[in-house]
Protein backbone atom coordinates (compact mmCIF):
# COMPACT_ATOMS: atom_id res chain seq x y z
CA UNK A 1 0.00 0.00 0.00
CA UNK A 2 1.89 3.10 -1.19
CA UNK A 3 -0.12 5.53 1.00
CA UNK A 4 -1.40 5.05 4.53
CA UNK A 5 -4.32 7.47 4.86
CA UNK A 6 -5.90 8.35 8.19
CA UNK A 7 -9.08 10.43 8.02
CA UNK A 8 -10.89 9.60 11.26
CA UNK A 9 -10.83 11.33 14.64
CA UNK A 10 -9.44 9.27 17.52
CA UNK A 11 -6.96 7.18 15.53
CA UNK A 12 -3.37 6.69 16.69
CA UNK A 13 -0.28 5.58 14.77
CA UNK A 14 2.55 3.79 16.56
CA UNK A 15 5.21 1.26 15.67
CA UNK A 16 6.12 -2.33 16.43
CA UNK A 17 9.47 -3.44 15.06
CA UNK A 18 9.46 -2.32 11.39
CA UNK A 19 5.68 -1.95 11.15
CA UNK A 20 3.37 1.03 11.52
CA UNK A 21 0.48 0.11 13.80
CA UNK A 22 -2.85 1.92 13.51
CA UNK A 23 -5.23 1.81 16.46
CA UNK A 24 -8.70 3.17 17.12
CA UNK A 25 -9.93 3.41 20.69
CA UNK A 26 -7.02 1.21 21.75
CA UNK A 27 -7.78 -1.62 19.32
CA UNK A 28 -5.44 -2.47 16.45
CA UNK A 29 -7.15 -1.88 13.10
CA UNK A 30 -4.12 -2.33 10.85
CA UNK A 31 -0.40 -3.10 10.74
CA UNK A 32 1.71 -2.05 7.76
CA UNK A 33 5.36 -2.92 7.02
CA UNK A 34 7.16 0.40 6.66
CA UNK A 35 8.91 -0.86 3.52
CA UNK A 36 5.49 -1.09 1.83
CA UNK A 37 4.49 2.50 2.68
CA UNK A 38 5.55 5.56 0.66
CA UNK A 39 3.56 8.23 2.50
CA UNK A 40 1.41 8.69 5.58
CA UNK A 41 -1.40 11.21 5.03
CA UNK A 42 -3.33 12.57 8.01
CA UNK A 43 -6.59 14.15 6.84
CA UNK A 44 -8.33 14.60 10.19
CA UNK A 45 -7.97 16.36 13.50
CA UNK A 46 -7.60 14.32 16.67
CA UNK A 47 -5.02 11.90 15.25
CA UNK A 48 -2.01 10.92 17.39
CA UNK A 49 1.32 9.67 16.05
CA UNK A 50 4.18 8.58 18.30
CA UNK A 51 7.74 9.85 18.04
CA UNK A 52 8.86 6.25 17.48
CA UNK A 53 6.57 6.00 14.45
CA UNK A 54 7.86 9.33 13.13
CA UNK A 55 11.45 8.16 13.56
CA UNK A 56 10.70 4.92 11.69
CA UNK A 57 9.14 6.88 8.82
CA UNK A 58 12.09 9.26 8.67
CA UNK A 59 14.61 6.41 8.59
CA UNK A 60 12.86 4.82 5.60
CA UNK A 61 12.09 7.94 3.58
CA UNK A 62 8.35 7.84 4.32
CA UNK A 63 6.82 11.32 4.18
CA UNK A 64 4.16 12.22 6.75
CA UNK A 65 1.63 14.83 5.58
CA UNK A 66 -0.82 16.74 7.78
CA UNK A 67 -3.80 18.66 6.36
CA UNK A 68 -6.49 20.85 7.92
CA UNK A 69 -10.25 20.42 7.65
CA UNK A 70 -10.16 22.03 4.20
CA UNK A 71 -7.59 19.38 3.19
CA UNK A 72 -4.99 22.10 2.80
CA UNK A 73 -1.49 21.09 4.05
CA UNK A 74 -0.15 22.65 7.21
CA UNK A 75 2.89 20.42 7.85
CA UNK A 76 4.99 17.67 6.30
CA UNK A 77 7.71 15.60 7.94
CA UNK A 78 10.58 14.30 5.86
CA UNK A 79 14.22 13.29 6.31
CA UNK A 80 16.93 15.94 5.67
CA UNK A 81 18.44 13.73 2.96
CA UNK A 82 15.51 14.51 0.65
CA UNK A 83 16.74 18.08 0.13
CA UNK A 84 18.69 16.98 -2.97
CA UNK A 85 21.43 18.96 -4.69
CA UNK A 86 21.90 22.66 -4.01
CA UNK A 87 22.22 23.35 -7.74
CA UNK A 88 18.65 22.25 -8.39
CA UNK A 89 17.26 24.75 -5.90
CA UNK A 90 19.51 27.57 -7.04
CA UNK A 91 18.36 27.09 -10.62
CA UNK A 92 14.75 26.87 -9.46
CA UNK A 93 14.96 30.30 -7.84
CA UNK A 94 16.91 31.79 -10.75
CA UNK A 95 14.30 30.57 -13.25
CA UNK A 96 11.71 32.93 -11.79
CA UNK A 97 13.59 35.79 -13.45
CA UNK A 98 14.07 34.32 -16.93
CA UNK A 99 12.16 32.51 -19.69
CA UNK A 100 12.33 29.17 -17.88
CA UNK A 101 9.66 30.40 -15.49
CA UNK A 102 7.39 31.28 -18.42
CA UNK A 103 7.96 27.92 -20.08
CA UNK A 104 7.31 26.00 -16.86
CA UNK A 105 3.99 27.75 -16.21
CA UNK A 106 2.88 27.29 -19.82
CA UNK A 107 3.65 23.59 -19.43
CA UNK A 108 1.62 23.28 -16.23
CA UNK A 109 -1.37 25.13 -17.68
CA UNK A 110 -1.41 23.60 -21.16
CA UNK A 111 -1.26 20.18 -19.50
CA UNK A 112 -4.14 21.13 -17.23
CA UNK A 113 -6.31 22.36 -20.11
CA UNK A 114 -5.53 19.28 -22.20
CA UNK A 115 -6.55 17.01 -19.33
CA UNK A 116 -9.69 19.07 -18.72
CA UNK A 117 -10.65 18.58 -22.36
CA UNK A 118 -9.89 14.86 -22.13
CA UNK A 119 -12.06 14.56 -19.02
CA UNK A 120 -15.02 16.20 -20.76
CA UNK A 121 -14.49 14.10 -23.90
CA UNK A 122 -14.39 10.95 -21.79
CA UNK A 123 -17.87 11.59 -20.39
CA UNK A 124 -19.19 12.93 -23.67
CA UNK A 125 -18.91 9.43 -25.15
CA UNK A 126 -21.80 8.26 -23.00
CA UNK A 127 -24.06 11.29 -23.54
CA UNK A 128 -27.12 10.73 -25.74
CA UNK A 129 -29.02 13.91 -24.92
CA UNK A 130 -28.39 16.32 -27.82
CA UNK A 131 -28.68 19.48 -25.71
CA UNK A 132 -26.24 18.22 -23.10
CA UNK A 133 -23.88 17.01 -25.83
CA UNK A 134 -23.88 20.49 -27.35
CA UNK A 135 -23.24 22.19 -23.99
CA UNK A 136 -20.19 20.05 -23.32
CA UNK A 137 -18.91 20.48 -26.88
CA UNK A 138 -19.11 24.27 -26.49
CA UNK A 139 -17.12 24.05 -23.24
CA UNK A 140 -14.46 21.95 -24.97
CA UNK A 141 -14.22 24.43 -27.85
CA UNK A 142 -13.86 27.37 -25.47
CA UNK A 143 -11.09 25.64 -23.52
CA UNK A 144 -9.34 25.02 -26.84
CA UNK A 145 -9.38 28.74 -27.65
CA UNK A 146 -7.83 29.65 -24.32
CA UNK A 147 -5.25 26.88 -24.76
CA UNK A 148 -4.16 28.46 -28.04
CA UNK A 149 -3.87 31.82 -26.31
CA UNK A 150 -1.63 30.25 -23.65
CA UNK A 151 0.65 28.77 -26.29
CA UNK A 152 1.02 32.14 -28.01
CA UNK A 153 1.94 34.02 -24.83
CA UNK A 154 5.65 34.60 -24.24
CA UNK A 155 7.95 36.90 -22.33
CA UNK A 156 11.49 37.37 -21.08
CA UNK A 157 10.38 36.60 -17.54
CA UNK A 158 7.26 35.46 -15.74
CA UNK A 159 6.36 38.85 -14.29
CA UNK A 160 5.77 40.16 -17.83
CA UNK A 161 3.07 37.62 -18.66
CA UNK A 162 1.76 36.14 -15.40
CA UNK A 163 -1.49 38.20 -15.43
CA UNK A 164 -2.24 37.08 -19.01
CA UNK A 165 -1.45 33.45 -18.18
CA UNK A 166 -3.70 33.54 -15.13
CA UNK A 167 -6.49 35.19 -17.11
CA UNK A 168 -6.41 32.55 -19.84
CA UNK A 169 -6.42 29.76 -17.24
CA UNK A 170 -9.29 31.34 -15.31
CA UNK A 171 -11.47 31.73 -18.41
CA UNK A 172 -10.76 28.13 -19.41
CA UNK A 173 -11.68 27.02 -15.88
CA UNK A 174 -15.04 28.77 -16.13
CA UNK A 175 -15.82 26.87 -19.32
CA UNK A 176 -14.61 23.59 -17.84
CA UNK A 177 -16.72 23.81 -14.69
CA UNK A 178 -19.76 24.76 -16.79
CA UNK A 179 -19.20 21.53 -18.69
CA UNK A 180 -18.85 19.55 -15.46
CA UNK A 181 -21.99 21.16 -14.03
CA UNK A 182 -23.91 20.19 -17.17
CA UNK A 183 -22.74 16.57 -16.85
CA UNK A 184 -23.90 16.48 -13.21
CA UNK A 185 -27.13 18.42 -13.66
CA UNK A 186 -29.47 15.43 -13.27
CA UNK A 187 -27.35 13.78 -10.56
CA UNK A 188 -26.43 16.31 -7.89
CA UNK A 189 -26.55 20.06 -7.28
CA UNK A 190 -23.24 21.71 -8.18
CA UNK A 191 -23.00 25.50 -7.73
CA UNK A 192 -19.66 25.73 -9.51
CA UNK A 193 -16.16 25.44 -8.12
CA UNK A 194 -15.85 26.77 -4.56
CA UNK A 195 -12.55 26.28 -2.75
CA UNK A 196 -13.15 27.77 0.68
CA UNK A 197 -15.65 26.27 3.11
CA UNK A 198 -18.01 24.66 0.59
CA UNK A 199 -21.22 23.06 1.82
CA UNK A 200 -22.15 21.07 -1.29
CA UNK A 201 -20.99 17.46 -1.82
CA UNK A 202 -19.20 18.01 -5.15
CA UNK A 203 -16.84 20.69 -3.87
CA UNK A 204 -16.25 18.77 -0.66
CA UNK A 205 -15.30 15.71 -2.71
CA UNK A 206 -13.03 17.80 -4.93
CA UNK A 207 -11.24 19.29 -1.92
CA UNK A 208 -10.77 15.82 -0.42
CA UNK A 209 -9.39 14.49 -3.70
CA UNK A 210 -7.04 17.43 -4.19
CA UNK A 211 -5.80 16.91 -0.63
CA UNK A 212 -4.70 13.38 -1.52
CA UNK A 213 -3.25 14.53 -4.84
CA UNK A 214 -1.31 17.26 -3.06
CA UNK A 215 0.42 14.76 -0.80
CA UNK A 216 1.55 12.72 -3.81
CA UNK A 217 2.81 15.83 -5.60
CA UNK A 218 4.59 17.04 -2.47
CA UNK A 219 6.41 13.72 -2.21
CA UNK A 220 7.52 13.99 -5.82
CA UNK A 221 8.79 17.55 -5.34
CA UNK A 222 10.84 16.70 -2.27
CA UNK A 223 12.28 13.53 -3.78
CA UNK A 224 13.30 15.51 -6.89
CA UNK A 225 15.30 17.94 -4.73
CA UNK A 226 13.03 20.93 -5.45
CA UNK A 227 11.88 23.55 -2.96
CA UNK A 228 8.10 23.24 -2.47
CA UNK A 229 7.86 26.93 -1.51
CA UNK A 230 9.48 28.27 -4.69
CA UNK A 231 6.58 28.39 -7.13
CA UNK A 232 6.10 30.07 -10.49
CA UNK A 233 2.39 30.38 -11.25
CA UNK A 234 1.43 30.63 -7.58
CA UNK A 235 3.30 33.54 -6.06
CA UNK A 236 5.25 33.50 -2.81
CA UNK A 237 3.29 33.64 0.41
CA UNK A 238 4.56 32.77 3.86
CA UNK A 239 3.82 29.11 4.58
CA UNK A 240 2.34 28.33 1.15
CA UNK A 241 3.88 25.48 -0.81
CA UNK A 242 3.55 27.32 -4.12
CA UNK A 243 5.39 24.79 -6.29
CA UNK A 244 3.16 22.04 -4.94
CA UNK A 245 0.12 23.93 -6.22
CA UNK A 246 1.89 24.59 -9.55
CA UNK A 247 2.66 20.95 -10.25
CA UNK A 248 -0.79 19.83 -9.13
CA UNK A 249 -2.43 21.79 -11.95
CA UNK A 250 -1.94 19.28 -14.77
CA UNK A 251 -3.15 16.40 -12.55
CA UNK A 252 -6.28 17.96 -11.04
CA UNK A 253 -8.58 16.86 -13.92
CA UNK A 254 -7.60 13.24 -13.24
CA UNK A 255 -9.06 13.60 -9.75
CA UNK A 256 -12.13 15.33 -11.22
CA UNK A 257 -12.77 12.34 -13.48
CA UNK A 258 -12.93 9.95 -10.53
CA UNK A 259 -15.47 12.15 -8.75
CA UNK A 260 -17.65 12.87 -11.78
CA UNK A 261 -17.66 9.16 -12.65
CA UNK A 262 -18.85 8.21 -9.16
CA UNK A 263 -21.64 10.79 -9.27
CA UNK A 264 -22.77 9.92 -12.79
CA UNK A 265 -22.93 6.25 -11.79
CA UNK A 266 -25.39 7.08 -9.04
CA UNK A 267 -23.38 7.79 -5.90
CA UNK A 268 -25.45 9.80 -3.43
CA UNK A 269 -22.85 11.47 -1.23
CA UNK A 270 -23.90 12.02 2.36
CA UNK A 271 -22.84 14.97 4.47
CA UNK A 272 -22.51 15.44 8.22
CA UNK A 273 -21.92 18.43 10.47
CA UNK A 274 -18.78 18.18 12.59
CA UNK A 275 -17.60 20.94 14.91
CA UNK A 276 -19.83 23.44 13.13
CA UNK A 277 -18.58 22.52 9.65
CA UNK A 278 -20.13 20.49 6.86
CA UNK A 279 -18.03 17.51 5.77
CA UNK A 280 -18.34 14.22 3.93
CA UNK A 281 -19.88 11.36 5.86
CA UNK A 282 -17.53 8.48 6.75
CA UNK A 283 -18.81 5.96 4.18
CA UNK A 284 -18.70 8.54 1.39
CA UNK A 285 -15.11 9.37 2.36
CA UNK A 286 -14.18 5.69 2.43
CA UNK A 287 -15.54 5.04 -1.05
CA UNK A 288 -13.95 8.17 -2.49
CA UNK A 289 -10.60 7.32 -0.89
CA UNK A 290 -10.69 3.80 -2.34
CA UNK A 291 -11.44 5.04 -5.85
CA UNK A 292 -8.75 7.72 -5.72
CA UNK A 293 -6.10 5.29 -4.49
CA UNK A 294 -7.10 2.88 -7.24
CA UNK A 295 -6.64 5.70 -9.75
CA UNK A 296 -3.21 6.58 -8.40
CA UNK A 297 -2.25 2.91 -8.82
CA UNK A 298 -3.53 2.60 -12.40
CA UNK A 299 -0.87 2.38 -15.09
CA UNK A 300 -0.64 4.74 -18.03
CA UNK A 301 1.78 5.15 -20.89
CA UNK A 302 4.59 7.57 -20.06
CA UNK A 303 7.65 8.02 -22.28
CA UNK A 304 7.07 4.66 -23.93
CA UNK A 305 6.57 2.67 -20.72
CA UNK A 306 3.61 1.95 -18.48
CA UNK A 307 3.84 3.39 -14.98
CA UNK A 308 1.48 3.88 -12.05
CA UNK A 309 0.00 7.37 -12.03
CA UNK A 310 1.65 7.99 -8.66
CA UNK A 311 5.02 7.14 -10.21
CA UNK A 312 4.29 9.41 -13.18
CA UNK A 313 3.71 12.33 -10.81
CA UNK A 314 7.12 11.72 -9.25
CA UNK A 315 8.72 11.41 -12.69
CA UNK A 316 7.15 14.74 -13.70
CA UNK A 317 8.70 16.39 -10.66
CA UNK A 318 12.08 15.00 -11.70
CA UNK A 319 11.48 16.20 -15.25
CA UNK A 320 10.82 19.69 -13.90
CA UNK A 321 14.06 19.54 -11.90
CA UNK A 322 15.97 18.45 -15.03
CA UNK A 323 14.42 21.29 -17.02
CA UNK A 324 15.42 23.89 -14.45
CA UNK A 325 18.87 22.44 -13.81
CA UNK A 326 19.94 21.12 -17.22
CA UNK A 327 17.57 22.68 -19.75
CA UNK A 328 15.87 19.41 -20.76
CA UNK A 329 12.38 20.18 -22.16
CA UNK A 330 9.48 19.94 -19.70
CA UNK A 331 6.49 18.21 -21.29
CA UNK A 332 3.25 18.10 -19.31
CA UNK A 333 1.55 14.79 -18.68
CA UNK A 334 -1.58 14.17 -20.72
CA UNK A 335 -3.84 11.39 -19.48
CA UNK A 336 -5.70 9.08 -21.80
CA UNK A 337 -9.39 9.54 -22.48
Amino acid sequence: MPSLIVDEHGVSIGKTSKRLVVKKRGEVVGEYPVLDVEDVVVLSRGVAITSDALELCSEHGVLVHFTDYRHQPYAVLYAPGLHGTVKTRREQFAALGDRRGVQAVKGFLVGKLDNQVNTLKYFLRGVEDARLHREVELAIAEIGRHRQRLIELDGACLEEVRPDLLNAEALAAQAYWRGVAALLRDRVAFPGRQVWDPTDPVNLMLNYGYGLLGSVVMGGILRAGLDPYGGFLHTDRSGRESLRFDLMEEFRPLVDRVIVALLRRGLKPRLVEEEGRISLERETRRLLKERLLERFDQRELYNGQRHRLKTIIQLQARALASFLRDGKPYRPFRGKW
